[in-house]
């Protein structure tokens, strides 16, 4: 097996031309280098870009929310069912409204994967509470015992020993 490498091809230029292998490798590094530096000036402009692009929105959001979002809030639309039906025209605020209506509903279920939301709450704040109010009704029933049986045990004392 033999294998001929023709230099003439390698380091001819697309005219035949020929250039040295310094010149060759002086290109060669020259583009390399340039291709690398091509490459991190466009992904550091696009990075500062990108922050730029960013901050003037969130501003520009920060500014026209309030405005937009009550816009938004009180604009009438028309409900469709899923047939494609028309339905009611109601704002965003009475949408919202009716859902929350619906949803504030205590349903009490046997399993705790059936209750909504606002069972599990209510239930929740009534257990706390009802904790709260068996611990505090313990210590003072623990405390007017305590103090009646002492009292009890001091009365005993004295009328055994005739004080």
């Amino acid at each position: 097996m033999k294998i001929e490498i023709d230099l003439g091809e390698v380091l001819a230029d697309e005219y035949g031309n020929m250039e040295n292998l310094a010149e060759t490798i002086k290109r060669q590094i020259v583009d390399n280098l340039t291709n690398i530096l091509k490459s991190r000036v466009a992904v550091e402009v696009d990075k500062k870009t990108s922050e730029m692009i960013n901050a003037e929105l969130q501003k520009v959001v920060a500014a026209q929310m309030p405005t937009l979002f009550n816009e938004l809030i009180d604009r009438e639309y028309t409900t469709y069912d899923s047939n494609g039906r028309k339905g009611v025209s109601t704002t965003l605020r009475n949408a919202i409204i009716d859902t929350l209506t619906k949803q504030m509903i205590y349903k009490n279920t046997n399993y705790n994967s059936d209750k909504n939301y606002f069972t599990l709450s209510v239930d929740e704040i009534v257990k706390s509470r009802c904790n709260e109010f068996k611990l505090k009704f313990n210590k003072e029933v623990d405390d007017i015992f305590v103090k009646e049986a002492l009292d009890y045990a001091v009365a005993k004392l004295k009328t055994r020993l005739n004080v």
